[in-house]
């Protein structure tokens, strides 16, 4: 029984020293963890505190009793200060006036911008301190272009109109050049220069004319008077007895006046012209149609078409299209006439490097055509040679009425109606003279015209009558 109550006495003491040194372990693991926290706390301070000084950076702020633009800004936050201070440079911004040769261009403060040291005051202030930033002015968007634009000038050329009343001119203008460069800095220059007087913040007043200079005309109006000259003329006789004919000559002459042929161009006769009908007021006068002289719609428009290629080969231009006459006509040289019809045109192209100005003109009797350009040292001249003759078929004899006879001499037995005339065969040259003098001799058409019949009228006999009361 002892040993057993030994035992149990030794077991209660073995559990109490258990729970003490559980109670002990369980008191040293407390303070480790709080000591293991407290650390974790402490290293993540001092981590915080790194971090800001790393660049983590706290609001900055203006010194105290600080005033910028005469803006009180003493301990304000960078930012809300700098807008402040910015607002009140914007409200100093005043007009801007640029004086050009035509008056003065004003730009106002909407259209100008700044610049400004803000950052750089900013950084340098201290506690106190009164300061002034330097704005550097610009104008905006297309501010500068529009005052170069204001300021030049385009130069203007003379300029020749001609028409059918002959030639008028316009006078040439010198125009405006600008300097850019030179410019563009002064007026950088007055920009940054913003100043306060006693009427508040001012720009210099800024000269752009002074940035000029003068374009000259490259044309003027003695230039267009030397491309202008005369270069030959033609002129053919017409009759004012044939009514129609010389009507239809006016009209086609009047449609051709005043026409210009530019380099290298061509003018054709017939869409110049027009079509010759009745209800573009021609009138009926001879034609030749096959040998032989009608009555057509149009007579006498070929005198026209005659008289300006012989102008236009006299002024050195060339007649790319052109054809003769069945007949030989009388008022120029075999080869120097010059058929249209509607099937038939006459073309003149302008070889020269400026243009050239036709001009047509009916005075009294006389139908004249004119070239003017610019004076070469060349001049023309036309040579009609006649190379056969075609002698004309027999002649053809036509018994005459009785009515028709009775207006010839009595005894007369034979007349011409229509003479005979012989066909022609001709050639056409140029001859071109440099400084008055022949250099060359060119062939330019070969034509054949057809001999005319001529027509004998045969008298009729009278018959001579018996009196009725003869024995």
């Amino acid at each position: 029984m002892r040993n057993a109550g030994g035992e149990r006495r030794l077991w209660r003491k073995h559990k109490r020293t258990l729970l003490f040194g559980s109670a002990f372990l369980t008191l040293i693991f407390t303070v480790f963890a709080v000591f293991c926290i407290g650390s974790t706390v402490s290293g993540g301070a001092r981590s915080l505190k790194a971090a800001a000084y790393a660049g983590v950076e706290k609001a900055r702020r203006f010194p105290k009793d600080v005033r910028v633009c005469d803006v009180e800004v003493g301990g304000m936050e960078k930012n809300a200060a700098f807008k402040l201070i910015r607002e009140e440079e914007e409200r100093r911004i005043p007009a801007f006036y640029a004086d050009t040769a035509d008056g003065t261009e004003v730009f106002y403060p909407f259209e100008i911008g700044f610049t400004d040291n803000l950052n750089e005051v900013f950084e340098k202030a201290k506690k106190g301190g009164s300061y002034q930033t330097v704005m550097r002015c610009y104008l905006k968007g297309t501010g500068k272009e529009r005052l170069i634009a204001a300021v030049q000038k385009p130069k203007k050329n003379a300029a020749v109109t001609f028409g059918k009343k002959g030639f008028s001119y316009e006078k040439e203008e010198n125009g405006v050049g600008v300097d850019a460069e030179k410019l563009s800095a002064a007026l950088e220059k007055a920009l940054c220069s913003l100043t306060l007087s006693e009427h508040g913040y001012t720009f210099p007043r800024f000269s752009a004319a002074a940035f000029t200079y003068v374009e000259k005309a490259e044309f003027t109006v003695k230039d267009a008077v030397k491309t202008t000259r005369k270069l030959a003329s033609f002129s053919t006789r017409f009759s004012r007895a044939a009514a129609g004919r010389s009507k239809n000559i006016a009209l086609a002459a009047s449609a051709l006046n005043g026409s210009v042929i530019a380099a290298g161009q061509t003018l054709s006769f017939n869409k110049t012209v027009g079509e010759r009908t009745g209800a573009r007021g021609y009138y009926e006068a001879k034609i030749i149609q096959s040998g032989e002289f009608i009555s057509g719609v149009g007579g006498g428009v070929c005198q026209v078409s005659t008289t300006l290629f012989n102008a236009a080969l006299l002024s050195g231009l060339n007649v790319t299209e052109r054809r003769g006459h069945s007949l030989s006509v009388s008022y120029v040289p075999p080869s120097r006439d010059a058929m249209v019809s509607s099937a038939s045109d006459l073309k003149i192209q302008n070889p020269f490097s400026f243009p050239v100005y036709l001009q047509m003109r009916c005075e009294g009797e006389t139908l004249t055509a004119t070239f003017y350009g610019t004076k070469t040292n060349k001049t023309y001249s036309l040579c009609s040679e006649v190379t056969g003759k075609i002698p004309p078929p027999a002649a053809e004899e036509k018994r005459l009425s009785a009515a028709d006879s009775a207006q010839f001499p009595e005894g007369t037995e034979r007349v011409t109606i229509r003479a005979e005339r012989e066909g022609i065969k001709s050639v056409l040259y140029r001859i071109t003279y440099v400084n008055g003098k022949p250099t060359a001799k060119k062939r330019l058409f070969s034509d054949s015209y057809s001999p005319v019949r001529g027509i004998v009228g045969i008298i009729a006999k009278k018959v001579e009558e018996t009196p009725k009361n003869s024995e």
